[in-house]
């Protein structure tokens, strides 16, 4: 669903005057996600849409500029990661 729905909000939109298109990925992106390898992938893929549709705009076939902020881990919001599975990610520095 993620990446069907980036797709589909990118191709309603690439002739709006838009001044930005933002992805909502995640920092799984880039370390990988020991539990859901599916979810790291998406991400990833949202990172490379993002540069994609960059050149598409800079060849004047989408408007405004194109993001990917990946999210680091989070400590509520129902996305956090409990207990001795959060201690996987201390070697990246990253605190929720």
């Amino acid at each position: 669903p993620k990446t069907d729905g980036l797709i589909l909000l990118d191709r309603a939109t690439a002739a709006q005057p838009l001044d930005f298109f933002v992805c909502f990925s995640s920092v799984s992106a880039l370390l990988g996600d020991l539990g859901s390898g599916a979810y790291a992938v998406a991400n990833r893929f949202m990172d490379g849409y993002a540069r994609w549709r960059e050149a598409e705009r800079a060849q004047g076939r989408r408007n405004g500029r194109s993001y990917s902020i990946n999210w680091p881990l989070w400590a509520t919001g129902g996305m956090e990661i409990a207990g001795s599975d959060a201690s996987v990610f201390g070697f990246s520095g990253m605190q929720a």
